[in-house]
């Protein structure tokens, strides 16, 4: 019997331990997620229903692949409970958080704004990329070894009249997933030049989650538990459904479980109990390791400036010389030209460091965001007489004559159309011309 409390913990090392420091609507979304199938799952009332349902409808609020979770939701009511008067509750609740929603947004005169500005930049293709094609380009190099092991077993070689336990494979195999990356993580980080947003990246979540869905078929049950985890799965998967970050490691406890419990069932682990606690061993130790380096920052040792002493709301945050710079610089600039400004195309959450409205309801100014609204996004500046600060060196982003998703347009044509009227060592300043 496997402790819920060691199998949350794993969950959490692996989530957590990878995620990038940076805030996120996909956590939003499963954090939602989580608390309706709680509820779904550990209650059976209509009350229970509601909220259930609810909370659900909360997730796909946060974020369009979770769209999906509140039908899933439906599904395991209909199914788990068999009750006509609870699926129906469940029908209803749906629809009248939905009816209420577009309510909203009609009084608001924004339902035609959330229609364009929620479908078009994303399209069917981008669903089966990120979720279905990802998980088929995954290297062989995670697979060969353990699969290679485990014929070794089959055929029944010994070496040294040693024979290997099948048992073995499933530690065998978590270590290539995690190890191999690490290793070859840490030798671009000592021995090669690495860019900025160079990171550890792993497909240890993505080959968990093909594991999970082979075990639930060839173990298809209607019984409780098999439906839970086939609901805590669909979870994993919108998680994975992104352009930025597209693995389902965001949620993984689903999928570490069924890594356990298909290596009792197919390789005879007596006491995954023993199994478990290696991978939270082994996971600790890798994400420690790898995380050293973070995302878009250089490694941990040289994060030593405190930025909360420009911005008190990064209250905890260290970061780097040159990021500390950039930021001086930053908050030097609104004192200069005021809070009427837009930083261009990246620094989101500009606008909430500096306790000022942003004259957009965009924040991260790039194409895959701006879904074609570039020149209105334009006007609204002119017409607002925002301030642009431009980054010289942008993050992730492009500012270049393109269409391409992850480049911003509107830095383009303000750099190539506006006012350049000052210029500092992180930033070059803008204007509409005739702007006073």
């Amino acid at each position: 019997k496997l402790n819920p409390y060691l199998l949350a913990t794993i969950g959490f090392v692996f989530s957590v331990g990878s995620f990038p420091p940076m805030a996120w609507h996909t956590v939003d979304a499963i954090f939602f997620a989580s608390i309706g199938v709680f509820i779904l799952v550990s209650r059976t009332s209509i009350h229970s229903v509601v909220f259930g349902i609810f909370f659900l409808f909360l997730s796909a609020m946060c974020k369009q692949p979770f769209y999906l979770i509140p039908f899933v939701g439906v599904v395991f009511i209909s199914i788990n409970y068999n009750n006509r008067i609870k699926l129906i509750t469940s029908i209803l609740t749906l629809s009248l958080c939905i009816g209420i929603y577009i309510l909203i947004l009609f009084s608001q005169d924004a339902f035609t704004n959330f229609i364009s500005l929620t479908s078009g930049s994303t399209k069917l293709k981008d669903l089966l990329s990120a979720g279905i094609y990802s998980y088929l380009k995954i290297s062989s190099l995670y697979l060969l070894p353990p699969f290679g092991m485990w014929l070794i077993i089959k055929k029944q070689l010994v070496f040294k009249h040693v024979l290997i336990r099948k048992n073995l494979v499933p530690y065998f195999f978590i270590s290539i997933l995690l190890c191999y990356p690490l290793l070859k993580f840490i030798y671009a980080l000592q021995f090669m030049e690495v860019a900025y947003n160079t990171s550890f990246s792993d497909e240890t979540a993505k080959l968990l989650f093909i594991i999970t869905i082979f075990f639930l078929i060839d173990n298809f049950s209607i019984e409780k538990k098999y439906l839970t985890i086939w609901f805590l799965t669909s979870i994993s998967w919108c998680a994975s459904v992104s352009w930025g970050y597209q693995t389902p490691i965001l949620f993984s406890t689903p999928l570490l479980l069924c890594f356990l419990l298909a290596s009792n069932l197919y390789f005879d682990v007596k006491k995954i109990v023993n199994l478990a606690y290696y991978t939270l061993v082994l996971g600790s130790v890798t994400y420690f390791v790898a995380y050293q380096k973070p995302y878009c920052n250089p490694v941990r040792h040289l994060l030593t400036y405190k930025i909360d002493s420009l911005f008190p709301k990064m209250h905890g945050i260290n970061v780097s010389k040159e990021t500390y710079e950039k930021y001086t610089e930053f908050s030097s600039l609104v004192m200069k030209y005021g809070v009427n400004f837009k930083t261009l195309p990246g620094m989101p959450l500009s606008n909430y460091l500096t306790n000022t409205n942003s004259p957009i309801n965009i924040d991260w100014v790039f194409n895959a965001e701006t879904n074609n609204y570039n020149q209105s996004i334009i006007n609204e500046l002119e017409y607002k007489k925002t301030i642009v600060f431009m980054e010289k060196n942008p993050q992730l982003i492009g500012v270049l004559d393109s269409e391409e998703k992850f480049n911003s347009t509107v830095a383009y044509f303000i750099k190539n159309n506006w006012l350049k009227i000052d210029s500092t060592y992180y930033f070059e300043i803008y204007k509409h011309d005739g702007q006073q």
